[in-house]
């Protein structure tokens, strides 16, 4: 019976979350058919078909990004006023430049610590120079942040971002204390999404509609059915994911490509709806944080990168038998946090650790070590990522909560739109939930087993909601 019971009690486990057990069996299946599929010298064009429905996976997530980004943080920092908006980003970014800060020292410390990095090991290892990178300042990447914070061309920056680029320049006549090459930079665009650029965009705008109160209230529905249609259609194509994990994993152990683009996209993609719709519901942080916090850090909060890169380049000291000074070390742990938080402005995620190589006059050769396990690590640095998002949504609702219920009950306008908010949320993650567009009041058809919510009395629902949660009134039967 005790038996019996653990095996249904484990059955209705997996069946209640059916989708985080087929990811997780995807995941095993990837790895053993990628691995058993190896072996087998498969031609081209049969590791493109395998690979084919997770790159139309991966297309779909690319394709939910950007209305994923303009919808919650619009119509999240339109239900705030400028006070509460102004604090909750004064908090988030102070909390993600800390956690970035306390993560770069703790890699410092554990390597320093450890000493991984011996020159044995790089006694046999026959390395590829990788010098013919040319030196990136850590200004110009720096620098390449603050332009991709406030770009020219909104709809331009949803698919071109900002980026210094070096390039050399022979001149005509050589002097005798000049080399044969002189290396120059210019500032051009780069293929990909601008998501910084985006993010301040929408903030700015979502803030300036709280202001206009009423008169905006067309425009903020808008975008409330926005963020509901979206989340709704995320969590539709996430049901695509078992199938494309597996075809991912398994082609590109098959092709052995660096994965690291494909972290980030299923970062942003993937792991950004699943962390707000577990914030919200599991742990009940109030919706405008969640969609304020997690778009924010999923471009500057990179716990996980500045810990790697300060790692990677001591160890690489290490294996060169190179004693760092008390500043070098310094130097590399203000570079890393730096580059962690321009990383998205940088094409490759291993031009970061040569930036900081440079810097400190370490040979970049070893480099080769790093990109053959890189792609392993990767899959770390984006749990921490995701993880030390979510802690910050934590935080900050801890911190402001508070203020924001205060600020509710001042404002019945925001309470209104909270109100509509959940309706439609309520509504969009019901299996059976719909939406009707008629003329009877409230909640509707008695002979439906659908919920349904009538949009066009959406003011009247949020009142109503408003006076059941403070006065406790008596059930009326249908006539």
């Amino acid at each position: 019976m005790a038996r019996r019971s653990n095996c249904s009690r484990c059955f209705g486990f997996c069946q209640k979350n059916l989708l985080l057990t087929l990811t997780i069996n995807s995941v095993i299946i990837g790895l053993a058919l990628g691995f058993v599929l190896r072996g087998m010298s498969l031609s081209a064009e049969t590791i493109q078909i395998i690979n084919f429905p997770g790159e139309i996976f991966l297309q779909v997530l690319k394709l939910m990004i950007l209305p994923l980004i303009f919808s919650s943080l619009i119509s999240a920092l339109a239900q705030l006023d400028a006070r509460s908006a102004g604090q909750m980003g004064m908090i988030t970014v102070g909390y993600y430049l800390l956690t970035v800060i306390l993560s770069t020292i703790t890699g410092i410390i554990l390597v320093l610590t450890i000493h991984p990095g011996h020159p044995e090991i790089n006694a046999s290892n026959k390395a590829v120079d990788a010098s013919e990178h040319h030196a990136v300042s850590p200004l110009d990447t720096f620098l390449d942040v603050v332009r991709n914070m406030f770009p020219e061309n909104v709809i331009q920056a949803t698919f071109q971002r900002v980026q210094t680029s070096y390039y050399e320049h022979k001149p005509k006549s050589l002097r005798a204390n000049m080399t044969s090459a002189i290396i120059k930079k210019k500032i051009e665009y780069a293929e990909g999404m601008n998501i910084l650029g985006i993010i301040m965009f929408c903030s700015g705008f979502g803030i300036i509609i709280s202001q206009f109160g009423q008169k905006a209230r067309i425009i903020i529905d808008f975008f409330i059915i926005l963020e509901a249609v979206i989340m709704k259609l995320v969590d539709v194509f996430m049901w695509l994911a078992p199938l494309g994990i597996v075809c991912l994993i398994a082609g590109n152990i098959l092709e052995l490509d660096d994965l690291s683009d494909t972290a980030q996209l299923l970062l942003i993609g993937a792991a950004l709806p699943v962390s707000m719709q577990c914030m919200e519901d599991n742990l009940k942080i109030d919706r405008r944080i969640s969609r304020f916090v997690l778009p924010l850090g999923s471009t500057i909060n990179m716990d996980g990168n500045a810990l790697y890169e300060a790692v990677a380049v001591i160890f690489i000291a290490q294996l060169n038998g190179v004693e760092l000074s008390l500043a070098e070390v310094i130097t590399v742990s203000l570079i890393s946090t730096i580059a962690s938080l321009g990383l998205n402005s940088v094409p490759a995620g291993l031009v970061s650790i040569l930036i900081i190589l440079k810097t400190v006059d370490l040979p970049t050769k070893d480099v080769s070590l790093l990109i053959t396990v890189d792609w392993l690590i990767d899959r770390i640095r984006t749990l921490i990522n995701v993880l030390g998002d979510a802690f910050t949504a934590g935080i900050v609702s801890h911190y402001l909560q508070k203020e924001l219920d205060k600020a509710d009950e001042l404002n019945e306008f925001h309470q209104q739109l909270t109100q509509e908010a959940l309706l439609l949320k309520s509504a969009a993650n019901s299996r059976r939930g719909s939406l009707r567009f008629n003329d009877s009041p409230f909640l509707s058809n008695k002979n439906s087993r659908r919920p349904s919510i009538d949009v066009m009395n959406w003011k009247e629902q949020a009142i109503l909601n408003k006076l059941t949660s403070q006065i406790a009134l008596p059930q009326v039967k249908h006539v």
